[in-house]
């Protein structure tokens, strides 16, 4: 069978020339397999013919620039990566030439493919149907003539949609074209030859249709035929029953894949053969006439790529592609409401399924696109793509709503990708509950015209070519935006073009914005007024997750982009409704206004239009602690309004008005909390700098302040206010609850009030004394902690450990015979509690180490014993509330001790020891107030030194039991050198004796119990009764170090005098030469403290 076509019927007309032998410039393209798809052949002008026209050769006119030849391969790249070849295809061979007409065009020659059926070559190499020889042209299996338009010249990533203005775009021109190539065209001639000078006379061709032909439909949807006269509005329409009606031009291409994607939305994809001007259009139902779609023949088109309808065709022209891959599902009908819980994700090797959660990467790629009108749509499932101008959801049509709820991710974060892409239509609707990210986060942009501005640009009551706006138009592309998700861009989280108004979006609790805001629309409406963006902070959302009207108490915001346009003024008008919103950044706006709830802070400039002011009838407060507000324009403030200011001691709120300033309401000084020496002051004029002029004045100045210490005053000069802060001479004292607490209190005030302000960890401490709770309980708790008292808990815990080692020596021992040695080793320890109380550090203390001598019976002196001793100790005492510290000491004291019996069961006794002993100290003092914690640490090495005489009788009752009464007199003294303390409000503490005279009068008894084998068991009860005789108390001096100033003195009792002692011992005598036992003593009957101790002993002779 022979293809008859007529030089009407094709963009390009198969030719029998063998291929060029000039040189040209060979350049493979490759998909991302690796795998070369089409090898593009350019042709400058000394390279030779490339095609033919009317029977002659043709030769490029001009020279394609670097620009212009790398934007058509990008072109060429799109359809290389989408289309799959065929096993061992070779690659598909592409002249590129020029001529000089304003256009562009692309064709393939007819293949036969079967009976009536021809495909153009480059469907022949895909679909593995033979292509001879004498099919290609000049060596190729298809054509691509460039002519001299005004292309946009410029190369880089893709976007979604055109943005070269007065520019055409190459890439997307290249895909348009390559798109006629790849089969959708037609063979189809006028029988009149000159359709524009007589009555057309279109008809389908006598031999053949193209694949993309038989999917075609007339208006009473019958297939197209072979010889088929078309009937349209201005045809001949001859009277025959072989017709294809196309009067009402509403002809369409329908198939299996088309049919599935549209699901009853369209009969198929539209096509035309009338042009807008009513004459037929020469080629002939060609195209797809998709609203604004990049494959048609429309003079507005705002998309880069082939719709998924249009991915469908090629699937059903036979095509191998993975429409998945670049859709996740498409909307084409109206009035619908959908539960989309179609994702968008990464595809398999095999293209059969998504990787759930990982990113799709096809280039020009869509999650979900909505074609339709008046519909709602759920987006429930995930839409991920890091592909080149990657699109999360596109929305065309009109009025259609789209809710992503708060689980939902839509991310498009590869270069130019949008999360959001409202790119046609009016009246949409968002609510933004999920995530949504790209290198754009939300995109509201029609995009320029892939065929320049002179073919017509269109948006917001914008149609450059129309005499009048369409109803579609006539609208917000965007009615209302409502986010309480999670919303970031890179380039900009929101970016609204110079074609697209979106009336509001509002910023309701939880939503995060991350990336700049940026609107470039300045469109007017009839009256010359700008159609205003309200940006809107604050307002309440219903349980859709939708804005009401109603103010949001709670709402919280904090923002750190800017606010901004391209241009020098703006449309954007913010609007806080209530709770509070933090702007920081630089924002560009026709106005603002802050209503009665709101509370506007953050460090920003704005720049308000000329006429406008920005209004505060709520709160503003510049910084979001010390900051600045900048406003260059007016400022008006309402009677309810309240201008809050923060100081601290140094810095301070600004707001720099430079413009005019009306002022009404009130001004706020807030003091914050920082160190402020006596008699501090701030004035007006520092805090509110106007550089115009100020009409009114506040109707009220003053201030506020939360301090148990401070006091706010503020007086009027005239030509400003000045505040002021005081503290009393009492202002820490009187919160004191003791004497101790008081002495602190004066300390710090006399270093607060003093001439020479304080400076380090001390300026810390007051600034969290003054600013703590204001009944002065922070303060209270305090106090105690900066005194030395715990100081007087060491020296006690040093006490009780020369006590105990006295006892033990006194329980522990026994009468030597005479010219005999005996050494003993006693392992000790012991814990002791002490109450608190108004003079009374109380603590929790333990001991523990051995005590280690020998004694012999003497041979001089009869029924004497004379011995040494030495001990090796360890205490650690932990103060208790309202004190917090840690005393720990090593000690090593030696001594002499001796005792006289003439009969250890019955008669006099007597017993006496003297002991001198150094010891290492270390306090660690914790202090915290309101937030404020430090740690000081003091060292030191004391001495002490112990007397100590007991006399005593016993009466022997039997063999095996004696009691009798005894007396002690104990003599202690404890030296403490000068303790400089390191650390956090150290202390320099002044050193100090503690002297301590003890007596104690008791009874013991005894009962010795004979075991076998010569060994014996004795027990001991010792009951005694201990009175200090001395000063119970202690008396400290100190002062913080650095401030000699600032001294105290604290007093301090070591606890109750009185108290019962009772010690019980064991002993077990092993034979004549070793002696082992146990004792345990405590303190009994005082109220205050109480006590335990133990020993293990050892005694032997040698």
């Amino acid at each position: 069978m022979k293809i008859k076509i007529s030089t009407i019927a094709c963009l390009i007309q198969a030719a029998l020339f063998a291929p060029s032998s000039y040189a040209v410039d060979s350049i493979d393209i490759k998909n991302n397999s690796g795998q070369t798809i089409f090898t593009a052949k350019i042709y400058g002008t000394q390279d030779g013919p490339y095609t033919e026209s009317n029977d002659k050769p043709v030769k490029s006119t001009w020279n394609l620039d670097s620009n212009s030849r790398t934007n058509i391969l990008q072109g060429l790249s799109y359809w290389a990566q989408m289309l799959k070849p065929v096993a061992g295809q070779s690659p598909i061979i592409i002249n590129i030439g020029t001529y000089n007409e304003e256009n562009a065009s692309a064709g393939s020659s007819p293949v036969e493919a079967g009976p009536g059926l021809a495909v153009t070559a480059f469907q022949a190499m895909f679909q593995n149907i033979p292509v001879k020889d004498e099919d290609l042209e000049y060596g190729a299996h298809g054509v691509i003539n460039v002519g001299k338009m005004n292309f946009d010249n410029n190369t880089g990533p893709w976007r979604s949609v055109p943005t070269g203005m007065d520019k055409l775009s190459l890439p997307a021109i290249i895909v348009h074209e390559l798109a006629h190539a790849l089969g959708m065209n037609t063979l189809i001639v006028d029988e009149n030859k000159n359709p524009t000078s007589s009555p057309a006379n279109p008809k389908m061709n006598d031999t053949a249709l193209y694949a993309w032909m038989v999917g075609l439909r007339d208006d009473n949807d019958k297939a197209a035929q072979v010889g088929q006269s078309i009937w349209c509005s201005v045809c001949e329409n001859p009277d025959t029953d072989n017709v294809f009606d196309l009067r009402k031009d509403q002809g369409y291409f329908s198939g299996k894949n088309v049919t599935e994607v549209l699901a009853g939305a369209l009969k198929g994809i539209p096509v035309k053969l009338m042009s807008d001007d009513e004459t037929i259009n020469t080629d002939y139902m060609s195209h797809s006439e998709l609203k604004n779609s990049l494959l048609s023949h429309q003079s507005f088109r705002n998309y880069m790529a082939p719709m998924e309808a249009e991915l469908a065709m090629l699937q059903d022209l036979g095509y191998n592609l993975d429409r998945r891959d670049y859709y996740g599902s498409s909307i084409y009908g109206d009035n619908q409401t959908i539960q989309n819980d179609n994702g968008y994700f990464k595809r398999n090797d095999a293209g059969t399924a998504y990787l759930s959660g990982e990113f799709n990467t096809a280039t020009l790629g869509t999650g979900l696109h909505i074609y339709g009108s008046n519909n709602t749509v759920y987006q429930n499932a995930d839409l991920l793509t890091s592909g080149e101008a990657g699109v999360g959801i596109r929305i065309d049509g009109g009025e259609n709503t789209v809710i992503i709820p708060q689980k939902t991710k839509v991310i498009a974060n590869g270069t130019n990708g949008y999360g959001i892409l409202v790119a046609y239509g009016k009246e949409h609707r968002i609510i933004q509950q999920g995530t949504v990210e790209g290198d754009i986060g939300a995109a509201f942009d029609f995009g320029s015209n892939i065929l320049g501005s002179e073919s017509g640009l269109k948006g917001s009551y914008i149609d450059t070519t129309a005499s009048q706006v369409p109803d579609e138009l006539q609208g917000a592309a965007v009615e209302s935006y409502d986010i309480s998700g999670h919303l970031k861009g890179k380039q900009a989280a929101i970016f609204a073009n110079w074609n697209s108004w979106v009336k509001q979006f509002n910023i309701l609790n939880g939503a995060t914005i991350s990336g700049d805001i940026v609107s470039d629309y300045s469109q007017k409406d009839e009256d010359g007024n700008v159609r205003v963006t309200q940006i809107n902070f604050g307002k309440a959302m219903n349980t859709d997750g939708s804005a009401s009207d109603a103010p949001d108490e709670n709402f919280s915001f904090t923002y750190n982009g800017n606010i901004r346009s391209q241009l020098d003024t703006s449309n954007i008008v913010l609007n806080f409704a209530a709770g509070t919103t933090s702007l920081n950044g630089s924002h560009l706006l026709l106005g603002a206004e802050i209503l009665p709830d709101a509370t506007l802070k953050g460090n920003s400039t704005y720049k308000v239009a000329s006429g406008n002011a920005l209004i505060n009838s709520g709160t503003l407060a510049p910084g979001n602690s010390i900051g600045t507000i900048t406003l260059e324009g007016d400022y008006k403030q309402t009677q309810t309004g309240t201008l809050l200011l923060e100081t601290q001691a140094a810095d301070y709120d600004s707001l720099v008005i430079n413009g005019n300033a009306q002022l009404d309401g009130r001004l706020l000084l807030d003091v914050l909390p920082d160190y402020y020496q006596s008699n501090w002051q701030r004035t007006t004029s520092e805090l509110l700098k106007v550089s115009g002029s100020v009409t009114n004045a506040f109707s009220s100045v003053s201030g506020q302040i939360a301090s148990p210490t401070l006091t706010l005053t503020s007086r009027n000069t005239g030509s400003e206010d000045v505040f002021y802060l005081t503290r009393s001479a009492g202002a820490y004292s009187q919160y004191a609850n003791n004497a101790n607490s008081r002495a602190a209190g004066n300390a710090l005030s006399n270093i607060s009030n003093g001439a020479t302000p304080p400076s380090g960890d001390m300026t810390s401490l007051l600034r969290a004394l003054d600013f703590s709770a204001t009944d002065g309980s922070d303060i209270s708790r305090a106090l105690p902690k900066l005194t030395p008292e715990v100081y007087s808990m060491a020296a006690n815990n040093s006490l009780n450990r020369e006590h105990q080692l006295s006892d033990m020596l006194l329980d522990t021992g026994k009468k030597v015979p005479a010219g005999e040695w005996r050494s003993f080793a006693v392992p000790f320890g012991g814990g002791f509690w002490q109450d608190s109380n108004a003079a009374t550090v109380g603590y929790n203390a333990s001991s523990y180490g051995i005590l280690a001598g020998a004694e012999k019976g003497s041979e001089r002196f009869d029924d004497w014993t004379f011995g040494f001793h030495g001990a090796v100790s360890g205490q650690k005492a932990d103060a208790k509330s309202p004190y917090d510290a840690t005393a720990k000491s090593t000690a090593v004291n030696a001594g002499l001790h001796a005792r006289y019996a003439v009969d250890e069961t019955e008669g006099l006794w007597l017993f006496g020891q003297t002991r001198l002993g150094v010891e290492d100290d270390r306090m660690d003092r914790r202090i915290y107030a309101n937030g404020y914690s430090g740690r000081a640490h003091g060292k030191w090495t004391g001495l002490n030194a112990s007397l100590n005489g007991t006399v005593g009788y016993r009466f022997k009752l039997n063999e095996m039991f004696s009691t009798g009464p005894f007396a002690t007199l104990d003599y202690t003294l404890l030296h403490m050198p000068d303790v400089t303390e390191s650390g956090d409000n150290a202390l320099k503490v002044s050193g100090s004796n503690l002297n301590s005279v003890r007596s104690t009068l008791g009874v013991s008894g005894d009962y010795n119990q004979p075991l076998a084998n010569g060994s014996a068991l004795k027990t001991s009860l010792r009951l005694g009764w201990d009175k200090e005789l001395a000063d119970n108390g202690l008396s400290t001096d100190a002062h913080f170090t650095g401030y000699n100033n600032a001294g105290m003195r604290v007093d301090n009792s070591l606890g109750k005098r009185d108290a019962m002692k009772a010690a019980l011992t064991a002993d077990y005598s092993l034979n004549h030469d070793i002696n082992m036992g146990v004792n345990v003593s405590s303190r009994l009957f005082r109220s205050d403290a109480s006590s335990v101790e133990g020993n293990l002993y050892v005694r032997w002779r040698f």
